[in-house]
């Protein structure tokens, strides 16, 4: 007598949509927190590192200026001050929109509370631009700029938003996945089963 096909068992959406693979092999907790949090601290050394002097305007003014050179041209003062200011804050929006994405797939690993996670995910990453002008403040070629932090809080959240997306999307997939795999299951267990009815009636 043929066997009916036994279903895997279901599990969370968002939480598959988090996961390397549908059904993720368990490891132990100090492994899930260095996958969930070794990524964001990572990035913030990064960014710690891009406060330092070396990142300065000056510094960062001097390669503008022969990157420019060579595939524009130059620029007068006023149009390069422009052009430098212009870049040095759209740096502020990207690596913040990148710790926001990753602190959001950190505080929301597995979490159904996809909201609140958010919130907690651009409230993480605006302490650390606070924390990031402070130590700035003490670099002579740097300064505190609230500013900066205003910038960084929406770079921040952009990257929630962008990761929330695709979280929604992933999770949508999943489930769409999922979905078509237990109804081929229910059809051919149906199958089955009509098939051994005919069977057993013919044979009586």
């Amino acid at each position: 007598m043929p066997r009916t096909p036994r279903r895997r068992p279901l599990r969370d959406p968002i939480a598959l949509a988090d996961g390397p693979e549908p059904y993720p092999k368990p490891r132990g907790q100090f492994g899930e927190t260095a996958a969930r949090w070794g990524p964001v601290v990572l990035w913030m050394g990064v960014i710690f590192v891009a406060s330092g002097d070396q990142f300065s305007a000056r510094q960062t003014g001097t390669w503008l200026a022969a990157f420019l050179h060579v595939f524009v041209g130059d620029l007068d003062a006023e149009s390069f001050a422009t052009v430098h200011a212009t870049v040095r804050k759209a740096a502020h929006l990207v690596e913040y929109a990148v710790l926001g994405a990753l602190a959001l797939r950190a505080i929301g690993w597995r979490s159904r509370a996809l909201a609140r996670s958010c919130v907690l995910s651009i409230a993480f990453a605006a302490f650390w631009a606070i924390t990031d002008e402070m130590h700035q403040s003490f670099i002579p070629s740097r300064t505190a700029s609230a500013l900066d932090v205003l910038i960084d809080t929406v770079g921040a959240s952009v990257g929630v938003l962008v990761r929330w997306r695709w979280m929604r999307l992933r999770a949508g997939r999943v489930v769409g996945a999922v979905d078509g795999t237990a109804g081929e299951g229910e059809h051919r267990a149906t199958g089955e089963h009509r098939a051994l009815d005919t069977h057993g009636s013919s044979v009586r």
